[in-house]
């Protein structure tokens, strides 16, 4: 299973997977370039063919449109929706005999493509309405979320909770409160709670059960009319979409990638990190980890065994920086290694670019923006952990387009067939 925040990158990854095996499958044996070298488990030589095969009654993941997409030097969409796709890998056996016997082998790849946004609501699933209040307004107490939430405040402050709990006035508050969502996320921000209220689902109405935190004077009455209002609401939107959301994508998976994008972090600075570090262990701990008995399978989850922690868009910086920013995920993930160690799950840390965007020159890095102007620009070092940074340090954030990409083995990656074959191996 993939777990990515929002904006790191999955549908680019997906789309850059799916091209280069299909190449590796179709090119290489005339001399093509082999974009995955270091993919050992997937050797190209045994690599028959790749084939995008729908899943089930699922949307299906929009490959054709992502490819044009880069074709026309555009990056892809977001991912505003759920999709589903499979990858089937056929491959020939070594043995000539047991080729002859058995035929080929076909690894089938399930690739669940859904908004980052969303992931972000998991950890809601084990807190009451009363608690998740709580903790909304204490994130909402530092920076850079107070000067963000301000109007947000302003209106709590002045809104008459004596008026009727009816859907005009609560859409009032919910309305406020999405407008600070969507004004953090602008900013940087990933653990936006509900993640459902900046893109709502089609399957849950959030126009009718809608909800936002309410301020400790009024929580503190569980029988206060609007209390009783967002708790029903509240409750309704983990039962009826959170959970379902679980169960579908995160509860039939052993292994488990987690992308993030730091470079974003980098350029809004130390406080952000902060926030990525905060949500990483949030998420973490909204996973079941640690292998199952035979017998426990029949009637529980599947617990992950192998993370892959993942800082995406690596080449947006220059190589010279990059062993430091694997240093600063490590910190980053420190506490969430903590709890896998816990539980006996393998991990490593990765550093990848899915599509390769930029071009080095001595220290500098090359790129063009969207207007095709090409620019230079250079790196100070980069702090190996978080305690390392100044207050006030911002590094720059590239708006480089994707490259030239006339077909699917123009796509160069860095280190996507390490993550791969991590994942692959056993």
């Amino acid at each position: 299973v993939v777990t990515g925040l929002s904006r790191s990158g999955k549908s680019t990854l997906f789309t850059s997977l799916m091209a280069q095996l299909n190449y590796r499958a179709q090119g290489l044996g005339g001399g093509g370039y082999d974009g995955l070298p270091l993919l050992s488990v997937l050797p190209s030589r045994l690599v028959q063919s790749v084939e995008l095969v729908e899943w089930k009654n699922s949307p299906a993941f929009p490959y054709q449109h992502n490819l044009q997409t880069l074709y026309a030097r555009q990056w892809p969409d977001s991912t505003r929706s759920i999709s589903t796709f499979a990858v089937d890998i056929t491959l020939r056996k070594e043995n000539k005999l047991l080729q002859q016997l058995l035929g080929n082998h076909v690894m089938r790849l399930i690739i669940h493509d859904y908004p980052g946004e969303w992931l972000i609501d998991l950890p809601m699933i084990d807190q009451s309405f009363t608690d998740w209040c709580a903790h909304s307004f204490a994130q909402q107490i530092t920076e850079p979320q107070k000067s963000l939430a301000k109007d947000w405040h302003q209106l709590v402050s002045t809104f008459d909770f004596s008026s009727p709990a009816n859907d005009s006035n609560a859409e009032q508050l919910i309305n406020a409160y999405r407008r600070y969502l969507l004004l953090a996320k602008q900013d940087g921000l990933t653990r936006l709670q509900p993640g459902a209220l900046l893109l709502p689902p089609e399957t849950f109405e959030l126009n009718r059960w809608g909800f936002c935190p309410l301020p400790a004077k009024i929580t503190s009455n569980p029988r206060h009319p609007w209390v009783q209002l967002f708790q029903k609401r509240h409750r309704k939107f983990i039962k009826e979409w959170v959970i379902p959301f679980r169960n579908h994508f995160f509860r039939h998976s052993d292994q488990q990638i987690i992308l993030t994008d730091l470079l974003e972090g980098l350029n809004f600075g130390k406080a952000y990190l902060h926030e990525i570090q905060e949500t990483m262990n949030h998420l973490i701990a909204s996973f079941t980890y640690g292998k199952r008995a035979w017998y426990e399978r029949l009637h529980k989850p599947l617990g992950i065994t192998k993370v892959a922690f993942v800082a995406t868009k690596i080449d947006m910086i220059p190589p010279q920086e990059q062993a430091n920013l694997l240093s600063l995920l490590k910190d980053i993930t420190d506490g969430a290694q903590q709890q896998l160690a816990e539980h006996n799950v393998s991990f490593e840390h990765f550093t990848i670019a899915s599509i390769t965007a930029t071009k080095i020159d001595q220290q500098d890095l090359l790129f063009k923006d969207p207007e095709g102007k090409t620019h230079r620009v250079q790196f100070k070092p980069i702090p190996k952990r978080i305690s390392e940074f100044d207050d006030k340090a911002v590094y720059p954030f590239l708006k480089a387009i994707p490259p030239i990409i006339r077909h699917e083995g123009d796509i160069r990656s860095i280190h996507v067939d390490k993550l791969l074959d991590y994942m692959l191996r056993d």
